[in-house]
């Protein structure tokens, strides 16, 4: 959540080749779920052609089935942003949602962001014991500063025909709380570098908890990745 995975959904979700753009809310428990989540991008889509690819964005910690990890059809691409940014983030769409368990309760989104990097770990943990390398990392920040190299080693690695462009497709629940970002830059339909929000103030043991969590995922995806 608020790594700008809304941003990232909508230029794949863009490309020709690629359906689906938003977050599902779908459990992966079994390989039935892949058949549930094409029939939900085609029915929200009215997607009556076959795409290379049917995306979800994952935010939570829900069930995931080894199996469908161990699928061969399956890209997984790990997006990670640095947590102070990312915590001031979360509690500014609080502000912007009403969301109360985020509002003013940096310790509350420190807990989800420590707890999803752990997920992350875990399923790049189940990805080396199964012996695949079908996984792509992405440092947000590559979004907004260097699009370019970022988007063009995406194209490649998902054998995509034509590139991935930098301007993107406005969707009929882009925008929307629930199923995104509900900020006004994701309506624009090109990459905003998004300023900080400097003005809540975390304590620094928070800041320092995330760092720490942050460093460890980091590296144990790019060591291994790289």
């Amino acid at each position: 959540m608020r790594s700008r995975s809304s941003l990232l959904s909508h230029l794949l979700g863009s490309h020709p080749q690629i359906a689906g753009y938003s977050e599902l809310h779908c459990s992966y428990k079994n390989v039935k779920a892949l058949a549930n989540m094409k029939a939900k991008i085609n029915l929200k889509l009215k997607n009556e052609t076959q795409a290379k690819y049917y995306l979800d964005k994952i935010l939570h910690n829900y069930p995931f089935s080894a199996d469908i990890l161990n699928n061969s059809n399956i890209k997984i691409i790990f997006l990670l942003r640095e947590p102070q940014a990312t915590i001031q983030s979360i509690i500014q769409l609080g502000h912007i949602t009403g969301a109360t368990r985020w509002l003013n309760k940096p310790f509350k989104a420190l807990d989800y962001y420590c707890a999803r990097l752990l997920k992350l770990e875990e399923f790049f943990h189940q990805l080396q014991v199964l012996n695949k390398n079908n996984y792509f990392f992405i440092e947000s920040d590559d979004l907004v500063k260097n699009p370019n190299n970022l988007l063009s080693n995406l194209q490649s690695w998902l054998n995509l025909d034509s590139p991935i462009n930098e301007q993107y497709s406005i969707f009929s629940d882009t925008g929307k709380a629930g199923y995104g970002d509900p900020s006004e830059n994701i309506k624009t339909g090109k990459i905003i570098k998004n300023k900080k929000d400097n003005d809540i103030i975390l304590p620094d043991k928070v800041i320092d908890i995330g760092k720490t969590a942050y460093d460890k995922c980091f590296q144990k995806l790019i060591m291994d990745i790289t």
